[in-house]
């Protein structure tokens, strides 16, 4: 099932049209070589507002990363490293990642992990 996401993509403000790119994320997959991955870590977001909260969780609820996106140029894309808050890789499992903006909406999405 491959839904294509050309960047750029520009900010907007419906949270149910965010995507979390790759999910699964597969450190395997041969795509990510396509795609020009050398160091093979990355999640990427797309079609976020102009300004979100992104916060990350394990799936038992533990604290991995915060990233504040707010785009001057309404940009509605961010990449993170799978780099924990505390400075680690982060591991195979489930992650909870929501979604909050300034005006109080809300989203909650989920991705996979497999290495």
């Amino acid at each position: 099932n491959v839904k294509w996401i050309n960047p750029p993509h520009f900010s907007q403000e419906n949270l149910n049209e965010i995507a979390i790119v790759p999910n699964p994320y597969n450190i395997n997959d041969p795509l990510l070589d396509a795609q020009g991955w050398t160091d093979k870590r990355g999640i990427q977001f797309y079609n976020l507002p102009a300004k979100v909260d992104i916060t990350i969780y394990t799936e038992h609820g533990d604290l991995v990363q915060s990233i504040e996106h707010d785009s001057p140029v309404s940009s509605g894309y961010e990449h993170w490293n799978m780099i924990s808050r505390n400075q680690q890789l982060i591991s195979s499992g489930v992650y909870i990642v929501v979604f909050q903006t300034p005006a109080g909406g809300l989203s909650y999405q989920k991705f996979v992990v497999i290495r």
